[in-house]
């Protein structure tokens, strides 16, 4: 019985061609702490088992918060080592002139 299953999920199956395409960085990031969250993630670009990630940051920086998915304009270009908001950042710069309000 197992058998015919599993034939008929290999010829289902395809190669992907272009993976990248499936990737998205805003994906669990539209959270807003105190009210609800999606994921509590952050949209962060850097090589795998990377030490320093690259992300948009689109408010003033004051807490562990610094991205919003739901905003619409971008302040600074930030480095950081923080791997989620609940952590903290214990290392970051800025990068670029400040953009926005």
């Amino acid at each position: 019985m197992r058998l015919p299953l599993v034939a008929a999920a290999l010829t289902i199956t395809q190669a992907i061609e272009q993976p990248v395409d499936y990737v998205n960085l805003l994906a669990g990031s539209f959270t807003r702490g105190d009210v609800f969250s999606t994921g509590n993630t952050l949209p962060l670009v850097g090589r795998p088992w990377g030490f320093n990630h690259w992300a948009l940051q689109t408010n003033d920086g004051r807490s562990a918060w610094w991205f919003n998915g739901n905003d619409h304009e971008f302040k600074w270009i930030r480095c950081t080592h923080q791997p989620s908001p609940w952590i903290g950042d214990y290392g970051w710069v800025m990068v670029g002139p400040p953009m926005g309000g």
